[in-house]
């Protein structure tokens, strides 16, 4: 693994709600053929620009087990489990038509081309990898635990580097898009408390906080810079921050604990809500502008 010197910036700021967009919200439910499964759970992590959507599900006869799976543009989808695990979530793929899926499984990091599945593994192995986003180019970003140490890591064809905000006891570097942008969230153990943030492979980062949540994290962004992630307020609800710094609620309606996980350059955003009866649901949301900045819809980056 290649360690090197970066030159950091850290810069927090404070943002609150801004009513720049609304969504259309769809739910997106795995299904299948099999009348021996019966799914319980379905969490969508990833989106493409094309619209494929990658994440994980449940069922009753395995409560234990999670199952990742590929929904394609049509709607159907795939099990696209890792060998001789019970627990794969596929978490990102790539925007563009790549195809490339990246995920975690029992206790590596996985990236799958095809029909093809590799482990990740950050060196020396003393604990789990966990893949986590992908982009255009195959680089890959995720997490790795050194022993009871959460490092943030690249992978670029097999060459890691250590992506670690200083003075934070946690990094999470959760995607990484064409432009090299990458979002996450530290956990600060100064104030016990996670912190969204963005930044690039340069070692320039802004740490923000949500409408006064006291924890926030970031699990996607798209080549606009918009970033999607969760807020605590109680129960966790999702928000939509786009590169100038306005936050937009992402909230499913009569649903709760909204968790919103990834979003495409056309700003649909993937994530998963709980219904009235207590079933998890994954969702895709269909932006929807309220202002004349943001009527336009988005299209891939010039």
């Amino acid at each position: 693994m290649n360690r090197y010197l970066m030159i950091y910036a850290v810069t927090a700021v404070a943002v609150g709600l801004a009513g720049c967009a609304t969504y259309t919200y769809k739910n997106i439910d795995y299904q299948d053929n099999d009348p021996d499964h019966t799914v319980t759970e379905t969490t969508a992590l990833g989106i493409s620009n094309s619209g494929i959507i990658v994440g994980f599900y449940k069922t009753r006869q395995d409560p234990f087990g999670r199952h990742a799976f590929r929904r394609d543009e049509r709607g159907n989808f795939t099990t696209i489990d890792f060998p001789d695990s019970n627990d794969t979530r596929a978490y990102k793929i790539t925007p563009g038509g790549g195809g490339q899926i990246v995920g975690i499984t029992t206790s590596h990091g996985f990236i799958r081309d095809g029909f093809m599945t590799d482990q990740i593994d950050v060196p020396p192995k003393t604990g789990p990898t966990e893949a986590t986003g992908i982009n255009s180019f195959g680089q890959v970003v995720g997490v790795y635990y050194d022993r009871n140490i959460v490092h943030a890591f690249i992978d670029e064809a097999n060459s890691f580097r250590i992506l670690d905000i200083p003075n934070m006891q946690e990094t999470h570097v959760t995607a990484i898009n064409d432009k090299l942008q990458i979002a996450g969230y530290v956990f600060d153990g100064g104030s016990s408390r996670n912190r969204a943030f963005s930044g690039d492979l340069q070692g320039h980062f802004v740490l923000f906080d949500v409408n006064g949540a006291r924890d926030a994290d970031a699990w996607g962004i798209n080549s606009h810079g918009d970033i999607v992630g969760s807020a605590a307020h109680g129960a966790q609800d999702s928000y939509m921050r786009n590169a100038g710094g306005a936050i937009s609620a992402v909230r499913v309606p009569g649903g709760s604990n909204t968790l919103a996980y990834g979003i495409n350059d056309m700003g649909t955003v993937v994530g998963s809500y709980i219904d009235n009866n207590g079933i998890q649901h994954g969702f895709v949301a269909m932006r929807r502008c309220q202002r004349a900045d943001c009527a336009v819809e988005r299209g891939p980056p010039k």
